[in-house]
């Protein structure tokens, strides 16, 4: 049985952090990759702090600001006090 928009990205966003604090990096950035184009908030600030760390993906700190300003644009609390970090 397929699933279908919502209940799709919802499952995939618990698979992804599911990965991501488990270590599986690619599998992680596999299933966030995806929602954070789409906008989804969670997705971005874990990506911005997988770039930010090198988690998985090269150290890249302008794609760490990108995906944290994105997420902090949302309201994300924790996005925004990363980004000023990054800063």
């Amino acid at each position: 049985m397929a699933c279908a928009g919502q209940a799709c990205a919802q499952a995939g966003l618990q698979e992804g952090i599911f990965a991501y604090k488990r270590g599986y990096f690619s599998v992680a950035l596999k299933e966030l990759a995806p929602l954070a184009e789409q906008g989804n908030v969670k997705a971005q600030g874990i990506l911005g702090e997988m770039y930010s760390s090198g988690s998985g993906v090269p150290q890249d700190f302008v794609k760490a600001v990108f995906w944290y300003r994105k997420a902090a644009e949302q309201g994300s609390g924790s996005a925004q006090t990363y980004l000023g970090v990054m800063y």
